[in-house]
C-alpha cells in the first residue's frame, strides 16, 4: 500500500458548490438551492448506471454534506428533508447495484436512524422509515446489541476529501 490518495472526484466539487457551505439558505431561496442539488443528484444517478461503486461514494459524500448543511437551511417547508430522504433511498438502491451486502446496508441505515434525530428520515415519519427499510431487499434486521456496535457514517468522506479508492476518474 503506497499511502497515496487519488484525486477527488470532480462531481464532489459540484456537490460542494451546490451545497454552498457557510451560506444560509432562507425559505425564499430554497427553490433555487434545491434545484441545484437536484441537478447534481441527477449527475450522480447517471454515474450509478455505469459505475455504482463510485456513485455510492458520491452519495455518501453528498449525504455527509447535507448533514453539515442542515443547520444553514430554513427547512420549515420540509423540502430539504425530503431531498435528503430521497438521497438515502438512492444510496440504498445504488449499494444494491454495486452488489453491497444487504445486511451491512440495513445496519448502516439503522445506525443513522439511531444516531441522528434531525437529519435522518426517521424524523419524517413512518412512511419514510418504511421506504428505507423496504429498499434494503433481503436484509435481516440485526438485533439491538449489533445495531449499537455499528459506527454511524463509517466510510463517509467530507466534501473535498479525496477518496482512497482508485475507481474514481
Amino acid at each position: 500500500m503506497s499511502g497515496k490518495r487519488s484525486a477527488a472526484d470532480p462531481i464532489e466539487g459540484e456537490i460542494e458548490l451546490a451545497l454552498d457551505p457557510g451560506s444560509y439558505i432562507g425559505s425564499r431561496n430554497d427553490f433555487g438551492f434545491l434545484d441545484g442539488l437536484g441537478k447534481v443528484a441527477a449527475r450522480v444517478e447517471s454515474v450509478a448506471r455505469f459505475d455504482p461503486a463510485r456513485a455510492v461514494a458520491l452519495l455518501e459524500t453528498f449525504l455527509a454534506g447535507c448533514y453539515e448543511k442542515a443547520d444553514e437551511v430554513d427547512d420549515s417547508g420540509g423540502s430539504f428533508g425530503m431531498f435528503v430522504e430521497d438521497l438515502h433511498c438512492a444510496w440504498i438502491r445504488t449499494r444494491q447495484l454495486a452488489g453491497a451486502d444487504a445486511d451491512e446496508t440495513a445496519a448502516r441505515v439503522l445506525a443513522w436512524m439511531d444516531d441522528d434525530q434531525d437529519g435522518c428520515p426517521r424524523s419524517r415519519g413512518p412512511r419514510a422509515q418504511a421506504r428505507l427499510h423496504s429498499g434494503v431487499r433481503g436484509a435481516r434486521r440485526p438485533p439491538r446489541p449489533e445495531r449499537a456496535a455499528v459506527v454511524p457514517g463509517a466510510g463517509q468522506r467530507r466534501l473535498g476529501e479525496a477518496s482512497n479508492t482508485g475507481s474514481m476518474t
